[in-house]
């Protein structure tokens, strides 16, 4: 927890209740999607995605092996 207080240059001491803590690392949770097609949308754009992330990296290798083949 970081402490803040608010001290002015005259005074030395402060009082419980000009002592304001705040944590320095705050986690948040999960944010629920509220609506059944909402979250079928989800779904599929995150389907979509994943599916072309796989496509994509395995016509990368295929095509880096083959290259790297032609240039021996």
């Amino acid at each position: 927890m970081l402490e803040l207080r608010r001290v002015s240059l005259g005074q030395e001491t402060v009082t419980e209740e000009e002592v304001t803590t705040t944590p320095l690392f705050v986690e948040r949770g999960y944010v629920a999607i509220p609506t059944r097609d909402m979250q079928e949308f989800a779904r599929s754009q995150f389907t979509t995605f994943a599916g072309g992330f796989v496509v994509g990296m395995a016509a990368g290798a295929l095509f880096g092996n083959l290259f790297a083949r032609r240039s021996r």
